[in-house]
């Protein structure tokens, strides 16, 4: 059987590493796609007939097909990550000299370079933009927040 994991980030730019409270971490065993055991912690976040949709601590989501899931045991609440960790975690994946941040809870709101800042005043911009999209982030969720309660959710 061949088939491959699709990593989904959702977080390109903006990261948030909120955790509800109701996520469960859950325990899955799967078959990989050489046939190895892979374990992972997740919670299920929804199934089709084919695949589910895994979430990690970091808010990734892993497309998995059926039948690679061979065990699920459900598990205690998650540890979130922090900011800091969700940072370190991206500046590993994209690299220390691709990946520029702004990190103030809850958001880690960053861009991903091409090639690294050339000089302190692209820095200095740099900054400033994401500050600026850090506010957008902090406008946006108390205007969701506003909407909840108008609703009564």
């Amino acid at each position: 059987m061949s088939f491959r994991f699709l990593h989904v980030s959702l977080a390109i730019v903006t990261a948030i590493t909120l955790s509800p409270a109701w996520a469960a971490a859950d325990s899955f065993t799967l078959t990989g796609p050489r046939d190895e055991t892979i374990e992972l912690e997740a919670r299920l976040a929804g199934t089709d007939k084919r695949t589910s949709a895994l979430e990690l601590a970091s808010g990734r989501y892993v497309l998995v097909p059926q039948a690679a899931i061979k065990g699920h045991v459900n598990g205690d609440d998650p540890t979130p990550l922090t900011v800091k960790e969700m940072d370190m975690e991206l500046r590993q994946e994209f690299g220390e000299d691709h990946f520029f941040s702004h990190v103030a809870k809850p958001y880690v709101v960053g861009f991903i370079l091409e090639r690294p800042l050339s000089s302190k005043q692209q820095e200095i911009r740099a900054k400033s933009l994401l500050r600026k999209a850090y506010a957008f982030m902090k406008s946006v969720q108390g205007m969701f927040l506003k909407f909840t309660r108008s609703v009564r959710i």
